[in-house]
């Protein structure tokens, strides 16, 4: 379908704010363009009478705004919002998987699906194009408590992963408390962003501190590996380091390891007799509760039995 350059908009759940346009990128296609009059790469969906929303090619929009094209020949679907949010999530996670595109994109989406759940009175009322992703019976807890990772990740499906969104969730929890978000999406990768958030947190770095300190990092190359000792060095070169106190010995320790001892053999035995069956879980919040306290207890042990 031929439409107008001028009446194409952005998709309503891109914020430019947070994910600003890559500039090198829209000159690059700007060149593209130019030299192979290739533009097909965009998808919309109409809104009101004369306007039509992308669902994705946003830095293309502004490189053929840019070149003065008029017109151009592109897909008109009908697309719902669930459907104009899934399309540019996974478009971005293919062409970009740096920190800021995985958190904003799961920001967005969690905006999202909180805000229909609150506008739902009931399971019955909710979205169709979202109503698997809860049951009858636990649509209210989630409606109160807002959707985690499991939601999120049944929501957007492959080529999404867990981690990813369990990444950027603590991130946005986080941000202005213990880590700055935006110091955080200055790191070119996750693992990087991941070990600089952890770094940052364990040497007391302040908030307002966070930006300049990863500008630093990327600026001189420091491998993802080498962040915490990068990070360590600078909380000591300014006097930003607690010596933690040594805990003291609880009373009758002998008799309190004893009865965590018989405790944790009657959870091993209660996890084997369910651990071939976990796949079944209707619940997500039941499924979502049950993994956080599985990695709080895997990190708690591996700092038992493997120390630094």
């Amino acid at each position: 379908m031929k439409i107008a350059v001028k009446d194409l908009e952005p998709n309503p759940f891109r914020r430019i704010k947070s994910y600003p346009i890559d500039k090198e990128k829209v000159r690059s296609l700007k060149e593209s363009i130019h030299e192979t009059t290739f533009w097909d790469n965009l998808l919309a969906r109409k809104n009101g009478t004369d306007k039509y929303q992308i669902a994705y090619g946003h830095h293309r929009l502004i490189a053929l705004r840019g070149l003065k094209i008029k017109e151009i020949d592109i897909p008109v679907r009908q697309l719902d919002d669930a459907m104009m949010i899934r399309i540019m999530a996974n478009e971005n996670i293919e062409s970009n998987r740096s920190p800021a595109v995985v958190n904003e994109t799961v920001h967005a989406v969690k905006d999202y699906l909180d805000g229909e759940l609150t506008r739902s009175g009931s399971w019955g009322t909710l979205n169709s194009s979202i109503k698997g992703l809860t049951d009858k019976e636990h649509f209210h807890q989630l409606k109160d408590k807002g959707v985690g990772q499991t939601t999120i990740l049944k929501f957007l499906g492959p080529p999404w992963k867990q981690h990813m969104i369990q990444d950027a969730l603590a991130t946005l929890r986080e941000d202005k408390t213990k880590v700055d978000r935006k110091a955080v999406e200055i790191l070119p990768t996750i693992e990087a962003s991941r070990n600089f958030k952890a770094a940052v947190k364990n040497n007391n770095i302040p908030v307002k501190q966070q930006k300049s300190l990863a500008r630093q990092i990327v600026k001189e190359g420091v491998g993802k590996r080498d962040i915490n000792e990068h990070v360590k060095q600078h909380a000591e070169a300014a006097g930003l380091v607690v010596k933690t106190k040594k805990p003291k010995v609880p009373p009758m320790l002998d008799e309190k390891i004893d009865g965590i001892a018989k405790n944790m053999s009657r959870l091993y035995g209660d996890i084997s007799a369910v651990k071939n069956y976990l796949e079944n879980i209707q619940s997500s919040l039941t499924r979502d509760q049950f993994y956080t306290e599985l990695k709080a207890l895997r990190k708690l042990l591996n700092e038992i039995l493997l120390p630094k």
